[in-house]
């Protein structure tokens, strides 16, 4: 009876091992399969910090290219009114100088037509 006993208990701290094997090898395999996802997940946190790192760098890039293009256009705007000044008075000497050709054309008109009558008579 003892011998029946002890065969059973034999038996039993077997199947007691078979299950902890197969239960430690379920429990590896799940702890790798976490390891990986946990790798997975850190991957795709690193992925997504440099995707919003290179992101902000490129709307800052972008906005410093504006802020630029702002500046450029501003010195051009100040350019052309510098230009249009200068037109404007290059226009006003022209009217001068018309006016005063003007009048010494006219006062020579004047003069030649008296001077015509007069040889005319």
């Amino acid at each position: 009876k003892l011998q029946r006993e002890i065969s059973e208990l034999e038996i039993q701290k077997q199947l007691c091992q078979d299950t902890f094997e197969t239960e430690k090898v379920d429990l590896q395999s799940r702890i790798e399969s976490l390891v990986n996802d946990v790798t997975t997940a850190q991957d795709e946190l690193c992925q997504t910090r440099a995707n919003a790192k290179r992101k902000e760098q490129e709307r800052d890039s972008d906005v410093e290219t504006a802020l630029n293009d702002l500046d450029d256009t501003k010195l051009k705007n100040e350019l052309l009114l510098d230009e249009v000044a200068d037109l404007k008075c290059d226009l006003q000497a022209c009217h001068q100088s018309f006016d005063s050709q003007r009048v010494r054309y006219e006062s020579n008109i004047a003069s030649l037509s008296t001077q015509l009558k007069s040889s005319s008579e």
